[in-house]
């Protein structure tokens, strides 16, 4: 939110997007620019954003239903829309703003037109797939990539002689075209980010903090994150029915890929084991945010499959009975989030304005300086909402001195209860404690006073 209050209020442009997980290399700017709309709108409130996310999930969720009714039958797409309405991950992909949730429905715009294209494959339809795997490169650059690489894989086996020169050209030209302002950063920025991308294939590099691993390491890992993927594409991965799920994915994705012919279906299974085979040239390990936009695929094989299967007597009832599991599971999930009360809590926008309110009423009206200890370490989400909230609320920013009357806004970590202590204790040692205070939501917040000043 603060990179993008630089663009939208400080008129900053910016030519990247956010960090990756690999040193120097960033996602591409589009992000940021999308997100400026309603956050403009919303005259900076960090909730409209949120809305423009769930819009884009609302888009995906038709589009799956578009999909599934448009290439292969009418209850194809009731099935499909219905497993990505209450998957665990669009529903986190609806609650929160992060640049990886795009791509769910950007997926669906790149199935829909790779499979137009597979009825009549014209320039026009070729052209628009490209546009959607370039757009990735703005949200998740970790899933753009190997995707990228599949499909140059598919075009040409699907193409043959045919791919090449032309199309390959206009393939790689229009990727360069999205990844443009990534490399005029790189360019006005000493190369930082083809430096990284040289020095890990070199060894010399590390993605997240991380060093390299054995094969056989990487391919467990890889391994786990694509289990747990379709573990939490259907319902909740704790769920009894979770590991029978994705047994049953595995083996309907290898009969439409070896025995069922046909084309669309094989092609679409094959995405999925593709993408395994690339993520383990990645020698690093993945995170699930990396596949998260496999999701859309996974669903339209699974509510293919559910159509196939609902067409025999028994298979009727079987998939009636899975369904009824997955609709309880998402029930559960409703009831849990809109039944339980809290005070915001110290995640949440609500507890964190709570607690920015309660210093500005307590300092009256009068100056004060703030100092904030999260486990994170880093002030990000209260730097905007000081300047969104408590400067449009109060009509001031707080100082960052250690000078008369000042505030410690401590939010605890609670795998280590007592971290915030030792801040107050050792980094923030300065000035008398006058009273120490912990919120509803968690929080805790002492006033102090310089010894050097007087009341």
């Amino acid at each position: 939110m603060l990179d993008i209050k630089a663009v939208v209020f400080d008129h900053k442009l910016t030519l990247i997007g956010p960090y990756t997980g690999l040193q120097g290399v960033f996602q591409g700017p589009l992000y940021y620019y999308l997100l400026a709309i309603p956050t403009a709108i919303g005259r900076g409130d960090p909730r409209w954003p949120l809305v423009f996310i769930v819009a884009a999930q609302l888009v995906g969720l038709i589009g799956m239903y578009i999909i599934g009714k448009r290439f292969f039958s009418f209850r194809a797409g009731l099935f499909a829309a219905f497993l990505f309405a209450v998957s665990p991950v669009a529903v986190a992909a609806s609650t929160y703003i992060w640049s990886p949730h795009l791509t769910l429905p950007i997926m669906t715009f790149l199935l829909y037109w790779f499979f137009l294209w597979l009825e009549a494959p014209t320039l026009k339809y070729f052209i628009f797939i490209l546009c959607c795997l370039g757009l990735l490169y703005h949200f998740e650059i970790a899933f753009a990539v190997p995707l990228t690489l599949v499909f140059f894989f598919l075009f040409t086996i699907l193409l043959k002689k045919r791919f090449f020169p032309k199309m390959a050209l206009i393939f790689i030209t229009v990727i360069l075209f999205f990844l443009s302002p990534l490399f005029v950063f790189d360019v006005k920025h000493n190369f930082i980010t083809s430096g990284s991308v040289l020095r890990l294939f070199s060894g010399k590099t590390q993605g997240l903090g991380q060093s390299f691993e054995p094969m056989g390491k990487i391919a467990r890992d890889h391994l786990f994150r694509f289990q747990t993927l379709l573990w939490s594409s259907f319902v909740d991965q704790k769920h009894p029915i979770s590991r029978l799920m994705t047994t049953f994915f595995v083996g309907i994705t290898g009969w439409f890929l070896i025995w069922r012919r046909d084309k669309r279906l094989s092609i679409l299974s094959a995405i999925v084991v593709l993408m395994f085979i690339v993520y383990l040239v990645y020698p690093f390990q993945i995170y699930h945010w990396y596949i998260i936009g496999l999701m859309p695929v996974i669903v339209l094989l699974m509510g293919v499959a559910f159509d196939r299967i609902s067409r025999w007597k028994i298979g009727a009832f079987l998939i009636l009975l899975v369904i009824l599991l997955i609709s309880s599971d998402a029930a559960e999930r409703l009831y849990r989030l809109y039944t339980v009360v809290d005070d915001g809590g110290t995640a949440k926008i609500k507890g964190k304005i709570a607690a920015i309110d309660y210093i500005y009423k307590d300092a009256g009206g009068k100056p004060f300086n703030l100092f904030i200890f999260t486990p994170p370490v880093v002030t990000d989400a209260y730097d905007y909402l000081l300047w969104w909230h408590g400067r449009r609320a109060y009509g001031y920013l707080p100082g960052k001195e250690k000078q008369g009357v000042f505030y410690l806004l401590a939010e605890p970590d609670y795998s280590k209860p007592w971290s915030y202590q030792g801040w107050m204790e050792t980094v923030i040692k300065t000035g008398k404690v006058l009273e120490t205070k912990e919120l509803p939501s968690g929080f805790i917040i002492q006033k102090r006073m310089n010894e050097q000043t007087s009341l």
